[in-house]
């Protein structure tokens, strides 16, 4: 199911994503990157962050355990001027002022010049109506800056260590429309006394040339909230905050299904059921999943925007 999204998904990504070439083992190069990156206040709670490529426009509108984000591949940053067009949504017209630059430090698993901060204002005009009038903006003059990572050479960071059969995910989805709408949950190791467990659904699609994924999210350390049993398999779930009702999984014989009445309210489409016979499934316990196993590759593939923070681990 979905499947159909996965070769356009894909193209979307590659767009967004910031480029890491090979390295020796150990060690991995991050190319250069420029882009330009802007936050604002928009209308009942929203604030706005536009990130701006020579390659695609990003646009995440987050207000809370709220977000929508928009990944506008005919958008782009050349040289000082921010331009993308948002389907049904608004349009993004800026040239960029400087009024003074600095240049940061590398960060410390890295080699090379840091990053070149252009700091200004962005001058023309943002025009945003999101869907169901969720949020809207009008602005001519914001502030902004640009900035340039150079080519660096990086040590990977040592990863996480974790505990087999401690981690959990259970991740739900079903076609909607010409997008898909997925539920997932992941439970992490145990630290220091907590038990995190990360509740989130959204709903991705296209539009002409621009991606869209309208979510909610929630977080609890109740372990009663994301119950797991192994013989046979099955685990319930009951999500805090913006999320309502709750649902089961259940292997069945050559089947696993996914019922209850869990739901959502997502920004811009409304509510939505996250929960019925129309749903695949699959449930990871450390490195064991069963179900569908590809509806990681469907539902993980899309992820608007680039992980900037991140770019050198």
């Amino acid at each position: 199911m979905a499947r159909g999204l996965l070769g356009v998904l894909a193209c979307a990504v590659a767009l967004a994503a910031p480029a890491v070439a090979a390295a020796k083992p150990g060690y991995f190069v991050a190319e250069p990157l420029r882009f330009a990156d802007i936050k604002l206040k928009a209308s009942h709670g929203y604030h706005l962050r536009i990130t701006a490529f020579s390659t695609n426009v990003n646009v995440q509108a987050e207000n809370g355990d709220r977000e929508v984000d928009y990944t506008v591949l005919n958008g782009s940053l050349r040289a000082d001027r921010v331009r993308a067009r948002l389907p049904g949504v608004g349009w993004i017209n800026l040239r960029f002022h400087e009024t003074k630059r600095y240049r940061e430090s590398p960060a410390d698993n890295c080699k090379g010049p840091g990053d070149l901060i252009r700091v200004g204002s962005f001058e023309g005009r943002i025009k945003f109506d999101g869907e169901q009038g969720y949020s809207t903006l009008d602005a001519r003059r914001v502030r902004g800056k640009i900035e340039a990572s150079p080519k660096q050479t990086c040590t990977h960071r040592p990863a996480r260590a974790s505990a087999a059969g401690e981690e959990a995910m259970l991740l739900a989805a079903a076609p909607r429309g010409r997008g898909m709408l997925s539920f997932e949950v992941d439970r992490w190791t145990p630290f220091e006394g907590f038990l995190p467990i990360f509740f989130h659904a959204h709903l991705a699609r296209s539009r002409g040339k621009m991606f869209i994924a309208n979510g909610v999210d929630g977080f609890s350390e109740d372990a009663k909230l994301f119950e797991i049993g192994e013989q046979p398999l099955s685990a319930a779930v009951d999500p805090p905050g913006l999320f309502t009702g709750s649902a089961e999984l259940l292997q069945q014989p050559g089947d696993i299904t996914w019922l209850g009445d869990l739901g959502a309210d997502l920004p811009g489409i409304g509510p939505v059921a996250l929960a019925g016979p129309n749903f695949e499934a699959m449930l990871c316990l450390g490195g064991r999943c069963r179900g569908d196993r590809g509806l990681r590759e469907a539902v993980g593939l899309y992820r608007p925007g680039p992980d900037l923070i991140g770019r050198r681990r």
